[in-house]
């Protein structure tokens, strides 16, 4: 009811609900202005005095020393990876650049799908999610035990595809070179906040059609993104490229190969920490 003690209709309320939302969203925008940039990208895109103005801010807070020394190896070490890889200019990159490399084209077309996650755990737990949301739509729903039953497969489902949050977001950010890593991760979550806008839809659906229908579309959807997964690389413990030259020249590397700390020496995890 609205404070005249009419009683609101559908549409009202469902704009007035849309109205809280896009309300709530929009301290995002603002908050946004408040968090400065990675040190390493803007040491990476040289801006060395915004990072170090950056690294001074984070020492006030936490009254310790700026750590010159720490700072000025950091910043050496990453002019000589850039010189390593001829990079004597750096360029802005946009959206068009990650389709441009055959290599990164082919895993932001798969991560779009699936929105992210570290290769095994990702596929496992898809592969579990979307079974439970099978079957859970394949059970018949003819008596009150079986009902139960296929509300314990749907949150078993759910459960999983929940947990693979807890690794998506580690996954994008150690995916992308370090010159596209907003960009590249930016293109993911656009593509995954449409797969939010639709989802109810396919709901609805299943008022017309039956009441299995939703559950066999999202969970053939999941197996399908499990499927797709096994196709991108490992990125665990593995060196992490820093340009899109160093995307083009080597594939991800495996387990195995040369590994990296993304925080350079002992006193930075410290820092970092």
């Amino acid at each position: 009811m609205n404070m005249d003690g009419k009683e609101l209709t559908n549409l009202e309320t469902k704009l007035i609900t849309q109205l809280e939302i896009a309300t709530e969203k929009s301290k995002t925008l603002l908050s946004s202005r408040c968090f400065p940039e990675s040190i390493r990208w803007l040491l990476i895109n040289n801006r060395v005095d915004q990072a170090e103005t950056v690294v001074r801010n984070i020492s006030t807070f936490n009254k310790i020393p700026f750590p010159q020394e720490i700072f000025d190896k950091t910043v050496n070490e990453i002019n000589v990876q850039k010189t390593e890889v001829n990079r004597s200019d750096i360029k802005s990159y946009t959206i068009v650049d990650i389709f441009r490399s055959s290599v990164l084209r082919k895993r932001s077309l798969i991560m779009m799908v699936i929105w992210f996650g570290r290769r095994r755990p990702l596929c496992v737990y898809y592969f579990i999610g979307g079974t439970a949301l099978i079957i859970a739509g394949a059970l018949p729903k003819s008596n009150k035990s079986i009902q139960t039953l296929v509300t314990v497969f749907a949150i078993v489902g759910r459960m999983f595809l929940t947990g693979n949050f807890a690794n998506i977001y580690i996954y994008t950010s150690e995916f992308y070179p370090t010159t596209m890593r907003n960009v590249g991760y930016g293109a993911g979550s656009f593509l995954a906040r449409i797969g939010g806008i639709v989802a109810p839809q396919i709901l609805l659906l299943g008022e017309y059609t039956g009441e299995a229908v939703p559950f066999i579309i999202f969970g053939g959807m999941i197996l399908m993104c499990g499927a797709l997964a096994l196709l991108l690389p490992e990125t665990l413990n593995v060196k992490l490229p820093e340009t899109l030259e160093d995307v083009q020249k080597f594939e991800m590397p495996q387990e195995g190969k040369e590994k990296m700390s993304i925080v350079i020496g002992k006193e930075n995890l410290e820092l970092a920490s």
